[in-house]
């Protein structure tokens, strides 16, 4: 199964990839080169939303385990780079391995923290991806062409689903949940924080690309991309995305050259970035798994168990949490 999802992952990318090799060659090769965008905002845009996500993953690690940011940061990176360019849940994989070595708990702790995070992170993202396009609906920035539902409806049918799904989580979190409601809370901040900062640095990367495109456009650009971010399990959005975007110049009434460019020089620049992290974290992983054994814990769980006490050089201990930092 494993081996047959992975041959599926990889058929999947190579005929994506092979699509926009064919619309690249129709638009011309020449044209789409001299369409790269040149202005510097457009690739410091760029590496900081690259960055985004691994920075909120190490400070979510250090509210989980007590890890030092220097420590944690190259795991999250790792963890990016195959959840992105592999499969998704390929980094969780790669961080439960990781963690074994790097965290005082067992594997079920360490599993159910990590399946905290992972519902905190996607929580986060799904109220923050229904609250942007509720908020572009709203104010006619994306327009849905009316079918035979009126949409007012589907939001009524889409808002009753997200309360039931609340309600339950509020109701069972206590079974659902393995950290403390504390650390819940911040880990939740943390990853709705990213994602409004990740959505903004997006839109300045595209319009320093392509100043004189109005700023609606690139909204309801972004609508799309939050669209198919909500698709689980795709390998390669970045490619798909990239298809889609050519799809949508003509709609939207952007130069397809100048967007085949600029999403050209960004997929580019994303892989060669997310190579050269990739291979910087690796070596300072390895530093720090050589510097010392595993010296934290997991913190504010259910099983009480915590990381060393904060006193220096003083030995490690087991303290029940108290009940205020509990889900239930």
């Amino acid at each position: 199964m494993k081996r047959g999802t992975r041959w599926l992952g990889t058929a999947f990318t190579v005929l994506v990839s092979a699509y926009l090799v064919y619309r690249l060659t129709r638009l011309g090769w020449g044209p789409v080169l001299s369409s790269v965008p040149v202005s510097p905002l457009f690739y410091l845009a760029l590496f900081a939303k690259i960055l985004v996500l691994p920075v909120t993953q190490a400070l979510a690690f250090g509210e989980m385990w007590r890890l030092p940011f220097r420590r944690a940061l190259p795991a999250a990176l790792i963890k990016r780079t195959l959840d992105k360019n592999v499969i998704d849940l390929s980094g969780d994989v790669y961080l439960f391995a990781w963690s074994k070595g790097n965290v005082e708990a067992s594997s079920k702790e360490i599993l159910l923290a990590i399946k905290d995070n992972l519902l905190m992170s996607a929580a986060a993202s799904s109220a923050g991806s229904l609250l942007l396009l509720a908020v572009f609906l709203g104010a006619g920035v994306v327009v849905v062409s009316p079918g035979r539902t009126p949409m007012s409806f589907r939001w009524a049918v889409l808002g009753a689903a997200a309360l039931i799904a609340a309600y339950l989580i509020y109701r069972f979190r206590s079974r659902i949940l393995f950290l403390g409601r504390d650390i819940l809370v911040r880990v939740f901040a943390l990853h709705f924080s990213r994602f409004l900062i990740a959505q903004t640095l997006q839109v300045v990367q595209w319009a320093a690309a392509m100043p004189a495109v109005p700023l609606s456009k690139w909204l309801h650009l972004l609508a799309a991309q939050i669209v198919i971010g909500f698709i689980p399990v795709m390998p390669s959005r970045n490619l798909v995305f990239f298809g889609a975007g050519l799809e949508l110049s003509n709609s939207l009434d952007i130069e397809t050259t100048g967007m085949a460019g600029m999403l050209f020089a960004a997929n580019v620049v994303v892989q060669g970035l997310n190579l050269a992290l990739f291979l910087w974290a690796s070596v300072a992983a390895k530093r720090a798994r050589e510097a010392g054994a595993a010296d934290v814990g997991i913190n504010g769980t259910g099983g009480g168990r915590r990381g060393p006490s904060a006193a220096a050089g003083s030995p490690r201990e087991s303290v029940v949490p108290d009940k205020g930092d509990r889900p239930g």
